[in-house]
């Protein structure tokens, strides 16, 4: 536990790394490839609204509907960026722009 008073100072999230800290977000909760997820983040009244694009990943043992599956990254997608950058999220959008899926390698 810290006994110190605080320090002053400022901490700035450019929009890099804020988008950045999105795409990491929504790779975590969909399980797409960063390099797969495109976003847009905007300014809501002071509050945050996403636009996201990417491929349904569609694992073999999966049974989420594309409405779960949204609705899933949606809810992570506020809770994180709340938590982790300190931001409102307002509104995300989803669009899906394919379908991925994952196979799971054979052992023999």
């Amino acid at each position: 536990m810290n006994t110190q008073p605080p320090v002053p100072g400022r901490t700035t999230i450019t929009a890099r790394a804020l988008n950045r800290l999105a795409v990491g977000i929504v790779r975590d909760a969909s399980r797409a490839d960063a390099t797969d997820v495109s976003l847009q983040l905007s300014d809501d009244s002071g509050a945050l609204r996403a636009r996201v694009t990417m491929p349904i990943v569609i694992e073999a043992d999966d049974r989420l509907t594309v409405e779960q599956r949204a609705e899933h990254v949606r809810d992570e997608f506020v809770d994180r960026m709340n938590a982790l950058a300190g931001r409102t999220v307002r509104r995300v959008d989803i669009r899906y722009s394919g379908v991925r899926q994952t196979q799971q390698s054979r052992v023999t």
